[in-house]
């Protein structure tokens, strides 16, 4: 199973669930989280890590910040501490491109694992899915040796 497809497909999940319910969640991966929100009726927030929050001595540099720029996240500014993608009333394809450039920058840009980022998503979807039970087994298969708990 090629798990980056998977990953933006869950991301892009993520963002549909959270459509027009001004709520947010946050997946902690390693030293990076990122964060989704819903707000104003259809509009949804994709945000990352920015330096402000990355631990000493991780913070990205130039050439890291215009890969995300030109994967299109907006830089921080004053009211918006984090790396952003703002949706505006955004069609399922638009979803599953800020989804996309998510899971890009996570892999690329901040160089998460990938069993981290997927650990991150299965956490998350446990939370919000407390009555869903997710079969280890399965997840080893994902995740190889890395146990999930």
């Amino acid at each position: 199973m090629d798990l980056i497809p998977f990953i933006a497909r869950r991301i892009a999940m993520q963002l549909r669930r959270l459509r027009a319910t001004g709520h947010s969640l946050t997946v902690d991966v390693g030293d990076v989280y990122y964060q989704l929100a819903s707000y104003d009726a259809n509009q949804l927030l994709v945000e990352v890590s920015s330096n402000q929050f990355l631990p000493h001595g991780a913070g990205l540099d130039g050439i890291a910040q215009k890969a995300l720029a030109a994967a299109g996240f907006t830089a921080p500014e004053e009211d918006w501490s984090n790396w952003h993608i703002k949706l505006e009333d955004p069609t399922s394809s638009e979803m599953i491109d800020a989804a996309i450039a998510l899971t890009a920058a996570l892999l690329e840009v901040y160089r998460v694992p990938l069993p981290d980022l997927l650990n991150g998503l299965l956490d998350e979807f446990a939370r919000s899915h407390p009555d869903y039970r997710i079969d280890p087994a399965w997840v080893e298969t994902l995740v190889g040796d890395r146990a999930y708990s």
